[in-house]
């Protein structure tokens, strides 16, 4: 009675005392099963079957005694695990309302009835996922005999017949048709087999989605594919239409998954159908954010999966173990390893490397950080080493035989995750099988794809490890595209000269065990040089001094911030500091990077100056390398989200960030119509121009960055489209972009 009296206490109660002891045991036992209930729901999204199978009979049994009394709180738990995105578990959870649909039919009535406002409220508020994962569950009812054929055709038929309304009507945005078609089609393999029993009322529900699917546009397919040659990177409705054509074609070929009702057929068979409520399709919102497109990736041509739309199956069970478990690497590589074990071995792993690989090449951008998906691979290959080590081997091997097409806003993610693959296994995998595609005198040009793909993976590969220990494993025919050793070049000044003298009372100065700042300010005021050499020589001079590390650096920086910050007070006072920066540290690409931004935040150099710096032209060949792009990436991020200093209001934070963002993607335009002009000057080709494709390239990438700030410069982007003297490349991917990112509007007619 003590632990229970002590229990109640904790949990802010009554005290067992004051209650009747009948009516104590049983609100205890009704909780205690309700918390039970609870439970099992969460862990039956478990893949083992044996596992999975007995906690629905657990779960049966236990609802059964809570029915029909505690109905409220049953249908609550019920209707809170079922109202989700789609999932592994979307099928257990219909087979236990099966069951109970034996005993309690009008329950179960009452419960689909909530179900269906439940589903039109995810309509109505934009919570898509949620919707798509009612529909499937629906689907899976009816696999449980729970609701009849008319019901759920009548519930395709009402999402299907409003894709073709919308199109019709011209006033609806496609992204909305096409989530409502994405649905269904979804959907129908799992009984398109007993659907097609009905006869004219299913041919009428496939006629339609026909209809649609022939008449939409796909003017984003060119600008969301991977790789700019569109093969294999087709879009995501036309690839599971035509699997659902093919599956039509051999009589609904079923799935080999093994779906928990199957183990209850008889009696499930036993209980009564059910007719759904109508479903009141929602008006059209413009407000709403919809859904947006994407590209199916693919790499491996793995015909033997595609069969009975295997393959579609196996990625939505290797995607949703990811999304459950990819905050844990550990846990998440067992999973997916189970999974291979699980299924045909290499076909599967195949399967999963092409999935993990997809998500983390996404475009616009990826649902998580690179080092997410790397961290997982890499602890899959330490788990099946032989078997992993292989398929990533292979997946490389397409990616550098298709460099040349790789989209460049996936390039700097491509980058980072192989560099990071190959510094958790001593920097030794793949170089004599990637030594091939590098001997052709065709990339002898530095801006040549494969020569700038293998110049910046040795860049972050000795950001990761030790260069002599590196240049030692890779070939010698590879040693050509190596970076110089990371040290300082200390540049040299002639005592003799104003600036040579000011740099020797700087530096006897700076070598003090304690430096005075105002000591510093006494010797630059008493040189004769002007401005900006003062700047370039001090800067050099405090640098030099802290080279050791990046400690060093920043600590010399933070005693001389107050000197520096007086000096520093407009564009070309920001460009000498930067220049020093950059001559000191030529051969060191990271410390170009990070004594720069953190130049930015001690506030001593200004945001749009580090902008209008990185776009000069004596940095114009650097352009091409990934540095000075996550410099200017670092600096918008900076403005956007301030994380230290004093407080800006949001509205003018938002202005900073938005003049920012315009001004970055104007000078890359400028850049590129001076080049095309060249190039029509000239005769040349633009194909044959790296350095104009990779400009173009960075431009996408830009917008894909801050897809979802475009609609702060939409208008001044379209205003640019139809400027005078735009080069037509230009155009065309802006255009792309805003009928893209146009959520609340139909798209525009712009050809691809």
């Amino acid at each position: 009675m003590g632990r229970m009296s002590e229990r109640f206490r904790k949990r802010g109660r009554e005290s067992p005392e004051s209650v009747p002891a009948k009516r104590l045991r049983q609100y205890d036992a009704t909780e205690n099963r309700m918390e039970t209930i609870d439970m099992l729901m969460a862990q039956i999204g478990a893949f083992n079957v044996v596992g999975v199978l007995l906690r629905i009979h657990q779960l049966e049994s236990l609802i059964s005694e809570c029915l029909p009394d505690d109905k409220d709180q049953v249908l609550a738990i019920l209707k809170r695990y079922v109202n989700r995105p789609p999932s592994h578990a979307t099928s257990s959870y219909a087979t236990i309302v099966g069951l109970l649909n034996v005993g309690f039919y009008p329950v179960i009535a009452e419960c689909l009835g909530d179900l269906v406002q439940a589903l039109q409220k995810a309509l109505l508020k934009g919570k898509w996922e949620k919707a798509r994962g009612l529909l499937h569950f629906f689907t899976e009812l009816y696999n449980c005999n729970v609701i009849n054929g008319s019901s759920i055709l009548r519930l395709y038929l009402s999402f299907a017949l409003n894709c073709v309304a919308d199109e019709m009507d011209g006033l609806a945005p496609q992204l909305r048709s096409d989530f409502f078609a994405y649905c269904v089609i979804t959907a129908l393999p799992l009984i398109g087999r007993d659907l097609q029993l009905s006869g004219e009322s299913f041919d009428h529900l496939i006629t339609t989605l026909h209809i649609y699917m022939q008449k939409r546009k796909q003017s984003h397919g060119v600008l969301l594919s991977i790789f700019e040659d569109t093969d294999q990177q087709e879009d995501y409705l036309d690839t599971f239409w035509m699997q659902i054509i093919h599956l039509r074609q051999n009589n609904w070929l079923k799935h080999d998954g093994q779906r928990p009702s199957m183990y209850f057929d008889i009696k499930l068979s036993a209980s009564l159908q059910h007719d759904l409520p109508e479903l009141e399709m929602p008006e059209v919102n413009l407000v709403l954010e919809y859904p947006r497109p994407w590209v199916v990736f693919r790499i491996f041509d793995i015909e033997y999966l595609d069969i009975e739309l295997d393959r579609y199956h196996l990625e939505c069970e290797i995607l949703e173990m990811f999304q459950q478990a990819c905050m844990d690497r550990r846990v998440c590589a067992d999973s997916l390893v189970t999974l291979i074990d699980r299924n045909s071995g290499g076909l599967a792993a195949h399967c999963v490397v092409e999935v993990i690989l997809g998500q983390m090449l996404a475009l616009p951008k990826s649902p998580q950080i690179t080092l997410a998906y790397g961290s997982v691979l890499v602890e899959m290959c330490k788990r099946r080493p032989n078997l992993m080590h292989k398929v990533i081997a292979e997946a490389t091997l397409v990616f550098i035989s298709k460099m040349s097409s790789l989209r460049v806003a996936c390039f700097d993610r491509l980058v980072n995750w192989l560099s990071h693959y190959m510094s958790n296994f001593f920097f030794a995998a793949g170089w004599e099988h990637w030594e091939p595609f590098f001997t052709d005198s065709s990339i002898d040009c530095e801006l040549n794809p494969l020569a700038i793909f293998m110049r910046e993976l040795l860049k972050k590969c000795f950001r990761l490890g030790y260069h002599k220990a590196i240049r030692d494993t890779v070939p010698v025919s590879l040693h050509k595209y190596m970076p110089p050793v990371p040290n300082a070049l200390v540049p040299y000044f002639d005592n003799g000269t104003p600036t040579g003298q000011l740099a020797q009372e700087l530096n006897k100065e700076l070598g003090m065990k304690r430096t005075n700042p105002q000591v510093i300010e006494e010797i630059l005021a008493r040189s004769e040089l002007d401005k900006q050499p003062k700047i370039h020589v001090l800067i050099t001079c405090v640098l030099r001094m802290g080279c050791a590390s990046f400690t060093h650096t920043l600590a010399a920086l933070k005693i001389m911030k107050t000197v520096l910050s007086n000096l520093v007070t407009n564009e070309e006072d920001s460009h000498s500091i930067l220049s020093g920066l950059f001559e000191l540290w030529v051969n060191n690409e990271q410390f170009q990077y990070v004594v720069a931004e953190k130049l930015l935040r001690m506030n001593i150099v200004q945001a749009k100056y580090i902008v209008s710096w990185i776009f000069t032209p004596r940095l114009k060949k650097d352009l091409t390398k990934m540095y000075l792009w996550e410099l200017l990436y670092a600096v918008m991020r900076h403005i956007k989200n301030p994380e230290r200093g004093p407080i800006v209001p949001d509205d003018e934070s938002d202005f900073c960030f938005k003049h920012l963002m315009l001004d970055a993607v104007l000078r890359i335009v400028k850049a590129l119509n001076v080049s095309f002009e060249e190039n029509k000057l000239a005769a040349r080709h633009l194909d044959d121009d790296y350095w104009f494709k990779w400009m173009l390239g960075r431009l996408e990438d830009l917008l894909f960055v801050h897809f979802n700030d475009l609609n702060k410069i939409k208008s001044r982007l379209i205003k640019m489209c139809n400027g005078p003297n735009m080069c037509e490349p230009v155009v065309k991917i802006i255009q792309r972009f805003l009928a893209l990112c146009l959520k609340s509007q139909p798209e525009p007619n712009t050809s691809p």
